[in-house]
């Protein structure tokens, strides 16, 4: 799980929607040093599996990139509903995880070595599709407590502080009409 712990300043956002994978939020320039990259997967008993990968800077936590890299069918919401989320309370930040229990577990002592370092997490999470918006959700966490808001990405903890939504708001037509048209959104396998 990703336990936020504060934030940092914002930076530039872009979201990438393309064939390949459902979408990948960049949030600023990676970071030239080391980074762990949190590997959620949620696997169904054929051994078909979700993956959602989470980029966070291993010196400062602040997450820099999160990629839905597949989603299984049965884990697709789609609904014709419109974002009902928080407004924007905090505009441009980005959310800074702890990444000490990773070190100890791990026994890293230089985050700088390796340069990627894996942690991986097996927990179900679901893709919801709405008239403007997208998101990621781990129905095990509960409801969000709270909202970090960078640009058109918002980030909801519950009450313990855990990362338990992610949202990817103010999406257009054009946008949403590629992920509505991907075969594993339509029913069929990924990739």
């Amino acid at each position: 799980m990703l336990k936020i712990i504060g934030t940092t300043d914002g930076r530039q956002a872009s979201i990438e929607f393309d064939r390949h994978i459902p979408f990948s939020l960049r949030l600023g320039v990676p970071p030239a040093e080391s980074s762990f990259i949190w590997t959620c997967n949620d696997r169904e008993s054929e051994g078909k599996v979700s993956t959602l990968e989470v980029w966070v800077h291993a010196r400062t936590g602040a997450i820099h990139e999160i990629t839905l890299v597949t989603i299984l069918p049965s884990r697709v919401i789609l609904t014709e509903d419109f974002d009902g989320g928080p407004t924007v309370p905090t505009p441009g930040r980005i959310p800074v995880c702890d990444t000490e229990p990773w070190m100890r577990e791990k026994a890293w002592n230089n985050p700088e070595e390796p340069a990627k370092k894996y942690v991986d997490d097996a927990r179900r999470f679901d893709f919801v599709v709405g008239v403007d918006f997208v998101s990621v959700r781990f129905p095990g966490l509960g409801e969000p407590q709270s909202w970090i808001v960078n640009q058109r990405s918002r980030f909801g903890m519950n009450a313990e502080g855990f990362l338990c939504r992610i949202d990817l708001i103010g999406l257009k037509a054009d946008e949403l009409a590629g992920i509505r048209g991907r075969n594993s959104i339509r029913g069929q396998d990924c990739r």
